[in-house]
């Protein structure tokens, strides 16, 4: 991909914005990985894994969304810069606080405000398109999207080496050390213009958006563009004991308990240096095409593909595993077009609430999507055939969504929505 010149001011936007999405993967990561040893360190019942999994999980969620909703509003009314710095601070200080929990509601409480000002984070999105030009827009994504596929794998490396204390104390250094590099950035001149200049109440206004009915629409639609891609997260990577268990990946000790032959930690890392690539090649594919959606079909046809590949291609060695952990990561390439596209479907006055809280709706997606697959199988479905079933049409009505939107490439950001 041809590179536009950045100057200084450019690079430090792109570094401290993609160094927040960076943190925020590895703190997502860093608990899906370690969720197992931290719980066995707190006590926690190991026939009781799955369903105090899924409580702090679905903590983590809750807490993403409101910390997307909230920053959102604050990031439209305040300023995008100073959003950034209150979420990452919010993360840093409740992350610092995880590593020395002593029980499972503690846990839960800290995730849940870990996730709020992770939500935050995405302010970072509407800061990058509306400071860098037209031509870099899609260039500086692709940077956003690739660190925060790097920070996955560095989660993944992290919690298969690391203690998981340690793991949370990493994640509070980094946020920390990003308030730091944060310091020197300025505000959104194109932001500060439109504020100045209307002074409006519709900046930040969730109300705003769901009062009328073509925003309100686009903003549904959006959500639902990307919400496959943690639907095959939750189903698929976070799963891996059990299509380990169901592909006989496994072996049973002298004393009769299960060794699985494939780990989550691993499944991870294999899965985003798939998704890391793809991220570039989806921002080349974006610029030749001068569209985003053209390949986004690319990427919703290849998913289709992998998903069906993953469930019937019944694999028998860890590498065969590991190989469609990879493929699976490199068909959801398509994120970073989704961020841009999320964000550029709105005006200024709530570019930081769309771009914001659209993404996190979108991993909350993972919740009734991951729902389907124990009500189904309680009720004799196949395990394997309701997996692929809910994946495939994850991605169908993603796909659908997604075409019903706007093209947004070339669509200048200069104005507000009345």
């Amino acid at each position: 991909m041809k590179e536009e010149s950045f100057d200084k001011k450019d690079w430090l936007v792109i570094i401290a914005v993609a160094l927040g999405y960076y943190v925020d993967a590895f703190d997502i990561i860093i608990f899906s990985v370690l969720k197992d040893p931290s719980f066995k360190d707190l006590g926690v019942d190991i026939n009781n894994n799955l369903n105090y999994g899924l409580y702090v999980l679905y903590f983590q969620l809750t807490g993403l969304v409101v910390g997307g909703v909230l920053f959102g509003k604050i990031g439209d009314k305040l300023g995008r810069r100073n959003t950034l710095f209150a979420s990452i601070l919010v993360y840093s200080l409740v992350t610092l606080i995880n590593a020395f929990i002593t029980d499972i509601y503690q846990y839960a409480i800290c995730r849940f405000f870990a996730g709020i000002g992770l939500g935050g984070e995405f302010v970072g999105i509407a800061y990058l398109l509306e400071k860098l030009n037209q031509k870099n827009r899609t260039i500086g994504m692709v940077y956003f999207a690739t660190a925060g596929m790097l920070g996955a794998v560095s989660g993944g490396i992290a919690g298969a080496f690391l203690e998981w204390r340690l793991c949370y104390i990493i994640g509070a250094i980094l946020g920390f050390a990003l308030l730091i590099i944060r310091y020197g950035t300025t505000e959104s001149e194109l932001y500060s213009f439109q504020k100045k200049s209307l002074n409006t109440n519709s900046f930040g206004s969730i109300r705003y958006i769901f009062s009328n009915e073509i925003l309100r629409r686009k903003y549904i639609l959006s959500i639902l563009t990307g919400g496959s891609l943690f639907v095959c997260v939750g189903l698929f990577i976070q799963g891996t004991q059990s299509f380990a268990k169901y592909f006989g990946l496994y072996s049973v000790n002298s004393e009769g308990n299960i060794e699985y032959l494939v780990k989550g930690s691993w499944a991870v890392v294999f899965y985003y240096l798939g998704a890391a690539p793809a991220e570039i090649i989806a921002g080349f594919l974006r610029k030749k095409f001068k569209s985003g959606k053209k390949p986004m079909r690319i990427y919703y046809f290849f998913q289709v593909f992998t998903i069906i590949f993953f469930c019937f291609n019944f694999s028998h060695t860890p590498g065969e595993y590991y190989f469609k952990c990879f493929l699976l990561g490199f068909s959801l390439g398509y994120w970073v077009l989704f961020l841009a596209q999320s964000a550029e479907q709105f005006g200024t006055n709530i570019r930081a609430t769309s771009s914001t809280s659209i993404p996190n709706f979108a991993r909350a997606m993972a919740i009734p999507y991951t729902l389907f697959v124990p009500f189904l199988i309680d009720k004799g479905f196949d395990f394997i055939i309701t997996s692929c079933v809910i994946g495939i049409a994850s991605v169908v009505i993603a796909w659908y969504s997604m075409e019903k939107l706007d093209e947004t490439y070339n669509k200048d950001l200069n104005y507000i929505d009345k």
